[in-house]
Parts: C-alpha cells; structure tokens; sequence
C-alpha cells in the first residue's frame, strides 16, 4: 500500500500555493485516493467495456489546457486494455483534442443521453460542475459557460477528478469548498490533486502497479501533449496565455511529474 500513498503525495505536490492538499485531507478517509479509483475501475471495466471521459474547462480567453492531457491519458489507456474511450466535451475542446491525438474516440454533447446506458464508468478530469446556483464557475466565482454533462455521473460508476472544488465530484466535499465556487455533484470516487492532469495520471499509475504492466507515459510525451495542446488553440488557465504550460507551471514541471509516476511503476512492477 505504500506506493499508492506515495503516488497521491506527488499528485498532490502544492507548487503555486493552491492549497490542494487541504481538500485532500477532507477527501481522503481511509485508502489513497488513486488507489481507490483504480480498484473502482478493475471492478467496472473489462474488454469490450465502454467508458466516458468528460473534460474541458472553457474560459472566457479560451480552452485550458489542464484536463487535456489527462483526458487524452485516460482514453489511451483503457484503449490499450481493451475497453473503448469516449470523450465528451464541447466541439471547441474536441476540435483540440482531435490535433493531440487522431486516433481518440468522441461522443457529441447532443448525442450523449443516448451512449450513457451502454457504459460502465464515467470520469470527469477538470470538467466545470454545477453550484448550487445552476451555473458552473471558475476559481474567482465567476459563471462560465459549460454544458451540462453532470447528469452522466448520476447511474454509472464514476470517478471525479479536480484541484479546486469547482469540477464534477467534488460535491462529495462540498463543506469543505468556498460556496461560491463549489460544485454540488458527487461521484462515487474523487481524486484530489495539484494539477488535475495530474490526478488523472496518478490513477493510470496505480492502474499499472495492479496489472503489472507500465501504461504511464513519460516525460518526453507529456511535453509532446502539451505543445500539441497548446498549438492546437489552447491556453493555461492560470496565466491565461496560450504559452506551453499548464495550471501555471512550465512544461518541465509536468515533465518531471510524468518520468516520475512512469519510473515508479517501472520499478514496482520489475520487483
């Protein structure tokens, strides 16, 4: 169990101050957070498996690149174990999506009420919840415009992934979230962490570890994905700038986090 604790503390590395560790606490009950999320998804998906993966955050200047990534992660992950990934987002996130990876499968906003009962799990990585107003806001407490795809996570297992409280599942510790930019809508389990990118690769970590296979990526592809995001239109979503970052932090910084998760499981699985 010790390596999954280690997985949720470096996802859970606070390097600008958000104080993401705080809603960790308030998460965190009993077993890590990955941990827990990777066991749901060993129960719930197997070949043939039809999984969702709602993301994007759109901001007034544009797409955030946090999410992406983890999206594009997530997708080719439970591609390579032999269940089938939708995304599902607006045509603006999609159209990006689409230029960091061909070969990811999509679910229209419209068509969406239609696939849920063909699935087995619903993961949202940084995608916008509802507050308790109706609208969906950004950290200020601003509205933003999002579609609502927190009805999906209602009837299917699911897994909510965020680094602020304002994204789908983490109304399971609302209490614990400013009420002006809370999310109200639960998944079954929610991954705390300081970039959410971050918290989707620490679940394809402790995904690895119990299938003894590496389906990290490394630090190399991690710049990869976030130049193809950023080229594609995309902006950080702290700085608000299309620059090759994410959540504030430069590429290097999440290229360490990738070489570091992708090692980890190395060596546990070589053992």
């Amino acid at each position: 169990m010790q390596i999954y604790e280690e997985i949720d503390y470096i996802i859970n590395l606070d390097i600008i101050g958000r104080k993401n560790r705080k809603l960790y606490r308030e998460a965190r009950k009993d077993e890590p957070l990955c941990y827990k999320a990777a066991n749901l998804i060993l129960k719930n998906v197997e070949k043939g498996s039809n999984v969702i993966i709602a993301t994007g955050f759109i901001l007034p200047e544009g797409v955030e690149t946090d999410g992406l990534n983890g999206a594009v992660a997530m997708a080719r992950c439970f591609n390579e174990i032999g269940a089938k990934a939708y995304i599902v987002a607006e045509n603006r996130v999609t159209k990006i999506l689409k230029k960091m990876d061909a070969k990811l499968n999509f679910i229209y906003i419209d068509e969406i009420e239609e696939k849920i009962d063909e699935a087995t799990m619903a993961i949202a990585i940084e995608r916008p919840g509802m507050g308790k107003d109706g609208c969906c806001h950004d950290m200020h407490g601003n509205v933003i415009d999002a579609a609502n795809l927190d009805f999906i996570f209602e009837n299917v297992a699911s897994i909510g992934i965020g680094d602020g409280g304002n994204e789908i599942g983490m109304g399971k510790i609302f209490h614990a979230i400013p009420e002006e930019i809370a999310s109200i809508t639960k998944a079954d389990e929610i991954v705390v962490a300081g970039v959410s990118n971050w918290g989707a690769y620490g679940i394809i970590a402790s995904l690895s570890i119990m299938l003894g296979k590496n389906y990290c990526h490394n630090g190399k592809e991690e710049a990869k994905l976030i130049k193809k995001c950023v080229d594609a239109g995309a902006i950080d979503g702290i700085t608000r700038k299309k620059e090759y970052g994410v959540d504030g932090l430069p590429s290097k910084v999440h290229e360490s986090i990738a070489d570091l998760l992708y090692n980890i499981v190395e060596f546990s699985i070589s053992i």
